[in-house]
């Protein structure tokens, strides 16, 4: 019997190497691979979703369509809120202020150096206005 692939990597091709890799560094993911021009990070889980309402995940995709995106979750409307600004702190584009999709989370998306789209998630909380 044949066994199935796994999904075992999505790679980004970085015009600025160092720049990316503070980015994503400061999103988490910790480098245990570094050969010069190649650095590998594991995550723990990975999932990938197909979905076909784009204007449910941004309310304005026609006007700035993206093929893909990487999602970070937050644990909290307030840490997320705390990576948005060491990230906009350090040069990097806000696209969105987080905002509530009305689906119970709340979204805010980035732009990594190499302007991918990058979706900051939390679920959101009965507190958060």
């Amino acid at each position: 019997m044949e066994s199935k692939p796994r999904l075992y990597m999505v790679g980004l091709i970085a015009d600025d190497l160092e720049r990316s890799h503070d980015f994503y560094g400061r999103l988490g993911l910790d480098f245990d691979v570094d050969a010069g021009t190649h650095r590998e990070a594991k995550a723990e889980q990975l999932t990938l979703f197909l979905d076909g309402r784009p204007s449910a995940w941004h309310p304005s995709f026609n006007d700035r369509p993206y093929p893909w995106l990487l999602e970070f979750f937050f644990d909290s409307v307030a840490d997320l809120r705390s990576k948005l600004d060491e990230l906009t702190a350090a040069g990097y584009e806000l696209l969105d202020e987080p905002y509530d999709t009305g689906f119970g989370m709340w979204f805010a998306f980035v732009s990594d150096p190499d302007r991918n789209t990058v979706l900051l998630s939390a679920q959101r909380e009965s507190s958060d206005g």
